[in-house]
């Protein structure tokens, strides 16, 4: 399964987990991708992904500034996000200036959907990044995603509401 397969599979699908406690919570996406990858869950909260990361499945990465994730790789925020209970997301792409992911729970309750984000290893609460050594096949992102991202964000920005296909339709409908 490539990247852009699993985001077509999920994206704004309601609840996406694998256990009962979480569904619909940023984690239950990324334990859904390690299912998709065939590797065993990581359990806790998103901020413990690291520290309970498996070396036989991932590549541990620690954020640095001289450092980019790569399509795939599983993002781990601290404990500013989530109520303390921190964030994670998978990395679409990844710049010096941007970063789009895939992500659930951001803002709270909300379907997988693309964020498009300034990107700056020093800011945000980025702790790292689990690399999978077996991760998604083939080609693993799509410019149509990433041009369709900003654009939409873009579109959302310009009415002035959260970049959620709900947020953005309510705001029309005005």
């Amino acid at each position: 399964m490539t990247l852009y397969d699993f985001i077509l599979q999920y994206f704004d699908q309601p609840n996406v987990g694998n256990t009962p406690e979480n569904k619909g919570q940023c984690v239950g996406l990324v334990s859904v991708a390690m299912d998709a990858l065939k590797i065993p869950h990581e359990w806790g909260n998103a901020k413990d992904l690291l520290a309970n990361a498996n070396t036989q499945y991932f590549e541990i990465i620690l954020n640095s500034v001289s450092l980019i994730p790569s399509p795939g790789d599983i993002l781990v925020y601290g404990s500013n996000y989530g109520g303390g209970d921190g964030h994670t997301a998978l990395c679409v792409f990844a710049s010096e200036m941007k970063l789009v992911r895939f992500e659930q729970n951001n803002p709270t309750g909300s379907n997988p959907i693309l964020s498009t984000v300034a990107y700056d290893n020093n800011v945000n609460g980025l702790l790292g990044w689990l690399h999978p050594i077996n991760g998604f096949s083939g080609s693993t992102t799509d410019p149509v995603i990433l041009s369709q991202s900003d654009s939409f964000i873009a579109v959302c920005s310009e009415l002035g509401t959260q970049a959620t296909k709900d947020s953005a339709i309510a705001k029309l409908k005005e």
